[in-house]
């Protein structure tokens, strides 16, 4: 197996981990919403009016807030299914893998840090800070982010 092989491996495995993560996510947020709306629905009008008003209020609130995280979610999983880990990066664009001598970088959704294979990976929207300090930066060159220089080592 070459090295480009061994990339697309570990780009593959890192989408395979956020997209169950995500999808486990998306299945908890539905389950969810359908038992906040049949709490909701089911809710009883007491003799105290006001109290009951509140209570589907304060339901309905919290169900937007379920819904609005599940749209995010959404998102993000359709997002990181753009990705074809077998794409060979020269620079860093969306999709590629960035050793450098700091960190190791996934340009693909904001989503935090990875352990695979006892090496932390940190997935990142090429959007975020650090992700648009790399951006289209080719081995050999360095960035300078928040007092530290990273050297970008090896891009895939």
């Amino acid at each position: 197996m070459d090295g480009q092989q061994k990339f697309n491996m570990i780009k593959e495995a890192l989408q395979t981990i956020m997209g169950n993560d995500l999808n486990s996510k998306l299945k908890q947020l539905n389950t969810d919403i359908v038992s906040l709306r049949d709490s909701r629905n089911n809710d009883t009008k007491s003799s105290a009016g006001d109290k009951y008003e509140t209570g589907r209020e304060m339901a309905q609130i919290e169900l937007n807030k379920l819904e609005i995280q599940l749209a995010k979610t959404k998102e993000l999983l359709q997002e990181l299914e753009k990705i074809n880990p077998a794409t060979e990066c020269k620079r860093v664009e969306f999709g590629a893998l960035v050793m450098s001598n700091q960190e190791n970088y996934f340009i693909s959704i904001p989503y935090g840090k990875i352990i695979h294979e006892n090496i932390t990976y940190y997935a990142i929207s090429a959007a975020s800070p650090m992700g648009a300090a790399l951006l289209r930066k080719v081995p050999g060159e360095s960035v300078g982010f928040n007092g530290r220089e990273i050297l970008i080592n090896v891009v895939m």
